[in-house]
């Protein structure tokens, strides 16, 4: 989801799980409403792959869309349960309270071509606010559509993350569930803790993550990214952040030791921890959530798992 101002977005669904469930009913409408959201301006379903489709009829359905945006077929069920629906393609954009929203994909005489897959033929988006980018993978369906947004990009002049985002790892839907049903009771405090040791894969074979330039930072964001938006759909918005960083280890040009407390705006409090040294270090999670009678916590990244 992107908002501005005045506007809000939603970009794909998520998928189906089965004939009643499904990620738009049991994700992403709780989510909207317990940040506030009671309508969307847009919403862009890329394609007709479940795991972009699935939700999006439950979205529909449970609040006001003003507008439609997809390149699912003409016929689909889909675009008659939007008041207003169209397919996306290259050239549409427009203006929100100065965030700049540009289709870049796929082309408008792709939807004449047979030979084309649905797949390939998905809706590209990009938004430019002056600022940093951070995409969520995949960057587009085609090598085509990647150097379209990689061109932009460089010629924005803005760091381009490109970065997968964990709200959808099954430990973080299924904490969500318990939080959601008082598994745990009400809501105490939380840790998000993106931990690692110092691991040859990331800094020899992806040496793109020792410069900063090219990273946007260090472990502050490349962490932040993943571990900072499940704490969001447990705990809600934040409302505000403060923390220190840390150069422990040398080769890398951005920060590799972060701490920090967020306070939410539902005026709970949780902290995110973000260290990568070249030191040997024992067995830690990734994110414990703390209620009145009990607690959620999902191991360490990579094993993972929920107890």
């Amino acid at each position: 989801a992107v908002r501005t101002r005045n506007h809000a977005l939603l970009f794909d669904t998520g998928p189906s799980y089965g004939p009643n469930m499904d990620t738009g009913n049991r994700l992403i409408v709780p989510y909207l409403r317990a940040a506030g959201v009671k309508a969307l301006d847009m919403l862009i379903v890329s394609h007709d792959d479940v795991d972009h489709y699935g939700g999006a009829s439950s979205v529909l359905q449970a609040m006001p869309v003003a507008q439609l945006l997809t390149s699912v077929p003409e016929l689909d069920p889909l675009r008659f349960e939007a008041e207003r629906a169209g397919p996306c393609f290259a050239g549409q954009g427009w203006d929100w309270d100065g965030v700049r929203f540009d289709v870049l994909h796929p082309t408008r005489d792709s939807y004449n071509d047979a030979a084309i897959k649905d797949n390939n033929r998905g809706c590209v988006l990009r938004i430019a606010a002056g600022k940093h980018v951070l995409l969520e993978k995949p960057m587009a369906p085609t090598l085509e559509g990647c150097d379209r947004i990689l061109a932009a990009a460089k010629a924005s002049g803005k760091v381009f993350m490109l970065a997968e985002n964990a709200q959808y790892w099954p430990e973080v839907v299924a904490a969500l569930d318990l939080v959601r049903s008082g598994a745990i009771g009400d809501l105490v405090t939380g840790r998000a803790a993106f931990v690692s040791e110092y691991n040859p894969y990331w800094f020899t074979g992806q040496k793109w993550r020792l410069s900063k330039s090219r990273t946007g930072g260090g472990i502050t964001i490349d962490g932040g990214s993943h571990w900072v938006r499940p704490m969001r759909m447990w705990f809600g918005d934040v409302a505000k952040a403060v923390g220190v960083i840390g150069y422990p280890m040398e080769e890398m040009q951005g920060d590799s030791l972060m701490r920090s407390l967020l306070q939410f705006e539902s005026g709970l409090y949780a902290s995110y921890d973000g260290l990568m040294v070249a030191t040997p270090l024992g067995p830690q999670e990734s994110w414990r959530i703390t209620g009145t009678d009990g607690e959620i916590v999902i191991g360490g990244f990579p094993a993972g798992g929920l107890t």
